[in-house]
């Protein structure tokens, strides 16, 4: 499994390269690049399930923070919310948290399209073998039709 997140691009823009250039006969590299995409699509969920732990412990320091200057601001509620709403530190700590879900949400669509080169390739290897498959008895349609 990768953990570095520049190695796993890296590694995701050659499996996108080798399927931009697939041609639809060619079996064997669509058999490698199923067997890539998949392996790669697993480490980037697990990236995703991390970035998602890290946003949820971030947002919880934003909320706990911001409550904290609020209280310190203003003893009316409204007045203090206002107040920390606009505090440097409070602004600071949500674009974090809006940073982090950026990079999940990257992170995710990249997965999702590392699932749709594994089915596409899975078609085009199945497609491929059963083309160049004999036909199994009189009746049965296994190979070319």
């Amino acid at each position: 499994m990768f953990n570095d997140l520049a190695e796993l691009n890296d590694n995701y823009q050659q499996i996108y390269a080798a399927f931009d250039a697939l041609d639809e006969t060619d079996a064997s590299m669509a058999f490698a690049i199923l067997k890539d995409a998949s392996a790669l699509q697993a480490s980037f969920e697990k990236v995703s399930a991390d970035l998602g732990k890290s946003l949820m412990d971030y947002e919880r320091r934003a909320k706990a923070l911001q409550a904290k200057i609020s209280r310190e601001s203003s003893t009316k509620v409204n007045e203090g919310d206002r107040i920390s709403t606009q505090h440097p530190d409070v602004l600071d700590a949500w674009e974090r948290v809006s940073d982090i879900q950026k990079s999940q949400r990257y992170v995710d669509a990249t997965a999702k399209h590392l699932s749709r080169m594994y089915f596409d390739s899975k078609l085009i290897f199945e497609n491929v073998c059963r083309a160049t498959r004999q036909p199994v008895g009189d009746d049965k349609l296994v190979g070319r039709i």
